[in-house]
């Protein structure tokens, strides 16, 4: 996700790994990256670590010329990392409390709340009907339409196991949870947890998938794995607040 947003704002950027390392007792992986930024050529070096927690983010960088004398000093640097707080992060507001805004998607079929914060973030998904972030926490949304005379399956059952499928093929080490099935402002819904590992990044996944009129609609809603307790709730909510409205 870190790399990402580094990808969106430089020029010629090319990335190498990841390389797989133990930080400070906990595991971590590491890109070599380069990039051109605001006319300057880069050399850096991007570690996320997955603590007890909390993932951290360690980024180090110089200039191309001198990168090979910086290396070993930023590989020492990295290897000195320490998490000293494993107590749980503060709990954060209940998500009942916290304020939604309204977002229309792209095309104007529906409608889903989310925090007033969000932002939107096009380059999250270009087919996305709706994608928003909150980047600063590591928090991620997209929503996806599909009129169902443009698919195969002819049941909201065929299509989550039909799409689960491309996920499990996409996200290595998948795992869903059993479906449970709900109605969302009266959509038959099924939703699921999805686990897995995704650029190196342990993440966590919502997914739900919804039966509208005339469309199949998917809502994904992501963060890193270390944090989902905290955000399922939220979550939750946010799904619950999706609407066909044409």
């Amino acid at each position: 996700l870190v790399r990402g947003l580094m990808k969106d704002r430089a020029e010629q950027y090319r990335e190498t790994g990841p390389t797989r390392l133990s930080v400070g007792r906990h595991k971590a992986v590491q890109y070599e990256i380069r990039a051109t930024v605001m006319g300057f050529k880069q050399r850096m070096l991007h570690t996320s670590v997955e603590g007890t927690h909390y993932t951290h983010q360690i980024l180090l960088w110089t200039n191309d010329k001198n990168w090979d004398k910086q290396q070993s000093k930023f590989d020492k640097i990295v290897r000195s990392f320490r998490e000293h707080k494993a107590d749980a992060p503060p709990r954060r507001r209940a998500a009942g409390t916290v304020a939604l805004k309204t977002v229309k998607a792209r095309d104007g079929v529906t409608t889903l709340g989310v925090p007033t914060h969000y932002k939107d973030m096009p380059k999250l998904n270009a087919q996305a009907a709706i994608r928003q972030a909150d980047v600063v926490k590591n928090v991620f949304l997209v929503t996806l339409t599909e009129p169902k005379s443009t698919v195969a399956h002819k049941t909201l059952q065929a299509y989550d196991g039909a799409v689960t499928e491309l996920m499990r093929a996409a996200v290595k080490g998948a795992k869903f949870s059993p479906p449970k099935t709900l109605t969302i402002n009266g959509m038959p819904a099924l939703q699921r947890r999805l686990t897995g590992n995704a650029g190196g990044v342990n993440l966590s996944y919502l997914v739900t998938f919804l039966d509208g009129k005339g469309y199949y609609h998917q809502i994904l809603i992501w963060t890193v794995a270390s944090v989902w307790p905290q955000n399922e709730a939220l979550f939750r909510r946010i799904a619950g607040t999706f609407k066909q409205i044409k």
